[in-house]
């Protein structure tokens, strides 16, 4: 197999080095350490599970997690199944996360612990496209048909890795480099941001050298691009403002 897209090249090397040292991580006050071929126990098992909720080609999935081993297994596994991550900001509050996984289709969501399953939860009738809800950690709830936990998700993974190893293989196989791997959230919520805070017309600041989109999304608020130059190499603003209280 040409190892031309992400999926091949993570199972070459999980072929290639599994023994040696793929990620550490620390818990308890302890530092471990996970071999590539144990990721990569955790990442089929992850992946076939995906494939047994029912995940398509292209599907959108998405993470609702700090940065923890788990982020980089969930996210290994969601394009191993040929699915796109999304990946959402942990400090979003709950109307946010319903604006992403709305716009972004989200079908299956990892989260992180119980604090943001309860973010979810709280505006899950507005979810609509949302079908699984899996918790990395902490989560002492009954399981359900849509909510369940890490653990649960690779067991049902495991149990079906002989049954789905040709159709997990087929997945990888199927990836091609120009397929969507991952979809950052920060455009729709900075998006939304925008539109909230912005009657038309309004003068909307932004630095120079920006991110290429910020006046576009500004435009599409309605409102007014005012690009800031900034004077290298000091980084500071060329104008002086002076500030008043009337």
């Amino acid at each position: 197999m040409a190892h031309d897209n992400l999926a091949s090249m993570f199972w070459n090397r999980v072929e290639r080095d599994g023994d040696r040292a793929a990620q550490r991580y620390k818990a308890g006050g302890t530092w471990h350490t996970l071999s590539w071929r144990q990721v990569g126990e955790a990442v089929r098992e992850l992946a076939t599970g995906l494939l047994v909720l029912g995940r398509r080609k292209d599907d959108a999935v998405g993470i609702l997690s700090a940065s923890r081993a788990e982020w980089v297994q969930a996210d290994f596994a969601i394009f191993s199944a040929g699915c796109r991550t999304i990946p959402i900001y942990p400090t979003y509050p709950p109307d946010l996360i319903q604006y992403l996984v709305n716009d972004a289709g989200v079908k299956t969501l990892f989260v992180e612990d119980a604090g943001q399953l309860a973010k979810v939860l709280e505006v899950q009738g507005k979810l609509d496209g949302l079908e699984q809800i899996v918790v990395m950690q902490g989560y002492e709830g009954e399981a359900s048909p849509r909510i369940m936990t890490w653990d649960e998700l690779r067991r049902r993974g495991r149990d079906n890795v002989e049954r789905l190893k040709s159709d997990l293989a087929g997945r990888v196989a199927a990836v091609r480099p120009e397929d969507i791997a991952m979809t950052a959230g920060a455009f729709g919520a900075l998006g939304v941001a925008i539109r909230a805070l912005c009657d038309a017309g309004d003068e909307v600041i932004f630095l120079s050298p920006p991110w290429f989109f910020y006046e576009f999304m500004i435009l599409a608020a309605d409102g007014v691009p005012v690009r800031l130059h900034l004077a290298p190499p000091a980084f500071e603003p060329v104008c002086v403002f002076d500030w008043r209280v009337t």
